[in-house]
């Protein structure tokens, strides 16, 4: 939103282009950033996590909406994030969803606006996704693999690294 002081700068402006312009201007500052960082961090389950890679994930979804990365292309390195969970933060989405049918639940809501978690288990009668659907979809995060240090990294909060398994 403008400052007071913006809002008045542009209704005394006499310029053709005033309000594109101001627009412009929103949309490349820091509270552009901070309102959609707020937001997405709250759908990605981020917010909370301020320590270890839970940093590296914030600073990953603060820096793809500085760049204004298109909406496919942050998906995308998302849902294909390889590296260490301290060094590249889009992998810590594989860290604190572990099993493939959950990041098959996650992805399918957030970023395909479907909801595929009752095809788990049956074929509901008001949806048109089957079985089928969601395993075939969840083959795909079940080659996600996971290396770390600690008993249980995630609970450590030691470093992981994910990548994708051959078979």
């Amino acid at each position: 939103i403008p400052t007071a002081v913006e809002a008045q700068l542009l209704l005394e402006s006499a310029s053709p282009g005033k309000r594109r312009v101001l627009i412009a201007q929103l949309l490349q500052s820091e509270g552009y950033v901070s309102h959609n960082f707020n937001y997405w961090a709250d759908i990605l389950r981020a917010k909370s996590r301020m320590d270890g890679d839970g940093a590296a994930y914030l600073l990953w979804i603060k820096d793809s909406l500085r760049q204004n990365k298109p909406y496919d292309v942050f998906v995308r390195e998302l849902v294909t994030a390889r590296g260490s969970t301290f060094r590249n933060g889009a992998t810590t989405v594989f860290r604190d969803r572990r099993s493939p049918d959950e990041l098959t639940t996650m992805v399918s809501q957030l970023f395909l606006g479907i909801r595929l978690e009752c095809a788990k288990c049956h074929k509901h009668p008001f949806e048109i996704w089957r079985q089928d659907d969601f395993y075939s979809f969840a083959a795909y995060f079940a080659r996600v693999g996971r290396k770390g240090g600690g008993l249980s990294p995630p609970i450590s909060g030691s470093e992981e690294f994910v990548f994708a398994k051959s078979d």
